[in-house]
């Protein structure tokens, strides 16, 4: 496991190794700072690190959640709404929730304690949180979190555990992957769309590749990351893992029939 830096002309400059895991599952990144937690198997419960960097050559631990606390951090956010970042822990009740900071020195959780507070990626609006599920061990659902009543509701099933979400010109979209799962047996990546984030509609499902999901752990799970800035205005895009389609590559679709299509629906409802 390393993080390479490279300079303007290509060149490897800094490897950084100092942390536990195969790999961070989602980065903070901005011009000015990264952020990232560590993401292992973590059996044993050992503290888990929140690194930082804003010249991309010098690390810093910028958090440590205490022994016990959580097993690994699924991702970082920042909820430009309430001038915060977004910590998403996992993977018991106990240990899933979504944490609130302003600078990493001190956190705060803003919800845990069930399965519902089990996110990899979320979207923020002004009053609250759309939380996309990730757990193998119940339904899944988008669940709104409201910051007036402090408590969810679900909104829409989810076929499967989600992994990424976006929001692009006004419409929200979640993927979903193939993770093993004795109540959500999914054999497809789906992505969910929404012009409001109450209605929601499966639009894309891609049947996964030939190895069954409970060979996962060997290979990887089925998935379509998506991409917010890519092709802006013209093509929502994602990166299509062990899929039967493709086993990765670059997928395009148009933005402007994906609105059409949203508006039909919603006309229709």
């Amino acid at each position: 496991s390393r993080i390479e830096t490279y300079d303007s002309k290509g060149q490897l400059v800094k490897t950084f190794k100092s942390f536990r895991g195969s790999r961070p599952l989602k980065v903070f990144a901005s011009e000015s700072c990264i952020y990232f937690g560590e993401y292992w198997s973590n059996e044993h419960r050992d503290e888990v690190n929140i690194y930082t960097t804003e010249d991309g050559l010098n690390w810093t631990v910028a958090y440590t959640f205490e022994k016990g606390s959580i097993r690994h951090v699924h991702g970082i956010q920042y909820d430009e709404y309430r001038d915060t970042f977004l910590i998403l822990t996992g993977d018991s009740d106990t240990e899933s929730g979504i944490w609130g900071t302003y600078n990493f020195s001190e956190i705060w959780p803003i919800v845990v304690g069930s399965q519902n507070a089990r996110a990899v990626s979320i979207l923020v609006q002004e009053n609250s949180l759309l939380v996309p599920m990730d757990s193998p061990l119940t339904q899944n659902y988008i669940m709104r979190y409201n910051f007036v009543r402090g408590s969810f509701a679900p909104i829409s099933k989810l076929n499967g555990s989600a992994f990424h979400s976006v929001t692009i010109q006004g419409l929200y979209f979640i993927s979903t992957v193939t993770e093993s799962s004795k109540v959500n047996r999914v054999e497809s990546s789906d992505i969910y769309a929404s012009t409001d984030g109450e209605s929601w509609v499966n639009i894309i499902s891609l049947a996964k590749d030939c190895f069954p999901v409970s060979l996962q752990k060997i290979t990887r799970y089925s998935e379509i990351i998506l991409y917010q800035e890519l092709y802006l205005g013209e093509y929502l895009v994602g990166l299509a893992r062990s899929l039967n389609l493709v086993s990765e590559g670059m997928l395009l679709w148009s933005f402007k029939e994906i609105q059409e299509y949203l508006k039909t629906i919603n006309e229709n409802a």
